[in-house]
């Protein structure tokens, strides 16, 4: 026990060397696994561990070197869900039982068989409308995730022919009752009669059967011989030796009927569904949740890596079984357990490390060559071009590569007899652009300059975010700073993060804050609406309504929609006069029959109306009042492509004319403390 204890340790030890970022993962896999490793003799179902993130976080890599510091690579049963769940795919049953075929399976016994089940989200068995999905291909995932204990029900053709024969052998004789045998053999004067009946099935000698065909007409055993095998296996299989001790009594059976008993006994036995006993398994369950993660289509992957890590450092259990829901049936979620760990996405510091690490990892392998050094520049401009938080360490590792390797072709071809060592760096730290220098200088031992290689690289996302290719930057940025300025107005509370031009699609921009929650209060529903509003009324403030971008549909519409929802199903007006009537809805959704019949849905459409005309002229108050602060908020966007918390605090604490930094403090610890303040009567 000692040793495993130490083992283990120095595996937990080796793990977070090899990985960047998850030590509290690795921690709790460790702690998640130790009843297995330890105590094995104690479990009695799989022990399921299931491991939820982003996709590109080393869920997977981490699992397969865990197993590979445990020596059990040769026990690990790998399945991807997302190729199984196709209908071409091999059902996950079959892959069991040609695994576990033979009785020593692996050289060793079944309770140390470790299951790998790898993008667990595409084997949901409820569809976005709450429907049941059938995927008989991955049924048998949700038995070994709850006893081990797996009943193949699959076609074997020997089975199938063995049962024929049984079942034939009673209607024959049925048919003819009284024929003599002995030790196993028809008699002699009965073989004709067999022959020209069950024969024809089953002792034809066209089919092989026996390999001397005369010896049929004095000789005839009963059972045939490519059915002999399957009767002393499958038995042997079922208890050892059991099936040879059968075989024996058949030859002694003294009457066709005694023998048919015998052969009917086994029948049941051979015919059963093949019991796979994994109940001392150990289980991965490994999944992406985007919804759990809160990751939506129009999230820009470029999101503040430290502020990205803050919120997924959030998520737990609970977000994660409630995602899950979406997926799965209750039922199915209870057989994941309560060991589920979430995964955070990476910080800033976690991919400069891995950048470092890729970079010293390809270096080391080139030194026999030349020295190579990589300089600190040189590694920024890996970071802009390849880190995108949301999608992980692949593209921060490919960036790696592309840059890099490409540079040590150079080396080679330019390095001098007198080279000692070689710098690659670039002189730049603008990489928002098409394209940049690198340069690759080559030193002798006496750190003396042999000579510079330039080579130019296009930068691809450099070259989506060079503000000189976004014309509409401007205009982007005011939008984006109207949304700022009107959200921390309504909230007193500043949002996470700005981003006004984005590499995905030349101009994605979007504001990162809170959304108030689906129980609101009349008050976060106008403020709502209001922020919605104010990218759209921000761009009219500074310009034409013919050069307003045509951008803002999403805003309206939600706005619109949240406003509408509020007054017809929320209780926004009286809740008692404007209750919707259940079941009476028009072909966009709404109702259509109120208590106060008088009102009707043209009366509410025109309260709709009105309270967005009022929400608009506040929402337009304020960017007017703050028309300085947007201004110098878009003109700094329009360079600098995001804006953080602090530097947005600056600039209003610098430009705003009717917000300062203390009472804006002061306001969010109040409107707190109002509910229990209320309730208290303070």
């Amino acid at each position: 026990m000692i040793k495993k204890v130490q083992k283990l340790e120095e595996i937990k030890k080796k793990l977070k060397q090899d990985f960047v970022g998850i030590d509290d993962v690795i921690d709790k896999v460790i702690k998640s696994i130790s009843p297995w490793y330890f105590t094995p003799e104690v479990i009695e179902r799989p022990l399921v561990v299931s491991l939820w993130g982003l996709t590109g976080t080393g869920k997977t890599s981490l699992i397969r070197k865990l197993v590979e510091y445990l020596e059990m690579s040769e026990k690990m049963i790998y399945f991807d869900c997302g190729e199984l769940d196709k209908d071409s795919g091999q059902a996950i049953s079959s892959v069991i039982d040609s695994t576990f075929g033979d009785e020593d399976f692996l050289g060793g016994p079944k309770n140390d068989v470790i299951f790998v089940f790898d993008e667990f989200q595409t084997a949901r068995t409820i569809d976005i409308h709450g429907e049941e999905i059938s995927k008989a291909n991955l049924r048998a995932v949700w038995s070994v995730m709850d006893s081990g204990i797996l009943d193949i029900n699959e076609y074997r053709y020997d089975v199938v022919k063995f049962n024929d024969f049984v079942c034939d052998l009673e209607q024959f004789i049925q048919e003819n009752p009284g024929i003599p045998i002995k030790d196993g053999f028809y008699d002699k004067g009965c073989i004709e009669t067999v022959m020209n009946t069950l024969g024809i099935f089953h002792y034809d000698t066209r089919f092989g059967d026996d390999e001397d065909a005369e010896d049929k007409k004095d000789k005839l055993e009963i059972l045939p011989r490519y059915l002999k095998r399957t009767f002393i296996t499958y038995l042997s299989k079922h208890k050892s030796g059991f099936g040879y001790s059968e075989y024996q009594k058949l030859l002694h059976s003294t009457t066709l009927e005694e023998y048919l008993s015998i052969l009917m006994s086994a029948n049941k036995i051979i015919s059963s569904p093949k019991r796979i006993d994994c109940s001392k398994s150990l289980v991965f369950i490994l999944g992406n949740l985007d919804e759990a993660y809160n990751i939506h289509d129009d999230i820009s992957p470029e999101v503040d890596a430290d502020l990205f890590r803050s919120i997924t450092e959030d998520i737990g259990i609970t977000e994660v079984k409630t995602a899950l829901q979406e997926r799965f049936r209750n039922e199915q979620i209870g057989r994941f357990g309560n060991n589920l760990i979430t995964y955070p996405s990476l910080s800033k510091s976690n991919f400069e490390e891995i950048i470092e690490k890729e970079t010293s990892r390809i270096l080391d392998k080139f030194k026999n060559n030349v020295s190579v050094k990589v300089g600190s520049n040189f590694k920024k401009l890996i970071y802009n071009e390849g880190v995108f938080p949301v999608q992980g360490v692949r593209p921060v590792l490919t960036t790696v590569g592309n840059l890099l390797t490409s540079r040590l072709s150079t080396v080679i071809c330019e390095k001098t007899p007198d080279t000692s060592y070689v710098v690659i760096d670039v002189k730049s730290c603008n990489y928002d652009k098409d394209s940049i220098d690198i340069f690759i200088t080559f030193f002798d031992k006496d750190d003396k300059k042999i000579k510079e290689v330039k080579e130019r690289e296009n930068l691809n996302l450099g070259k989506l975010r060079n503000i000189d290719n976004c014309g509409r930057i401007v205009a982007q940025a005011v939008h984006e700073a109207s949304h700022s300025v009107v959200y921390l107005k309504c909230t007193n509370k500043f949002p996470s993060s700005i981003v006004a031009v984005s590499s995905m699609g030349g101009g994605v921009m979007y504001m990162d804050y809170q959304k108030s929650s689906d129980i609101a209060s009349r008050e976060e529903i106008d403020k709502n609406v209001m922020v919605s509003l104010a990218g759209y009324l921000g761009e009219k403030l500074f310009f034409s309504d013919e050069k307003c971008l045509m951008g803002s549909g999403n805003d309206i519409r939600e706005a619109w929609e949240e406003l509408s929802d509020a007054f017809y199903l929320r209780g926004y007006l009286d809740p008692f006069k404007y209750s919707p009537k259940f079941g009476e809805i028009d072909s966009s959704g709404k109702p259509l029959g109120l208590l106060d019949t008088k009102v009707g849905v043209s009366g509410i459409r025109s309260e709709i109306e009105k309270k967005f005309e009022e929400l608009k002229e506040k929402t337009k108050n304020i960017l007017e009042s703050e028309k300085d602060l947007i201004r110098e908020m878009a003109l700094y966007l329009s360079k600098n492509r995001t804006m953080s918390v602090t530097t947005f605090k600056n600039f209003v604490k610098k430009y705003s004319k009717t917000m300062n930094l203390e009472q804006i403090k002061k306001s969010e610890k109040s409107l707190n403390d109002y509910y229990k303040s209320a309730l208290l009567g303070e």
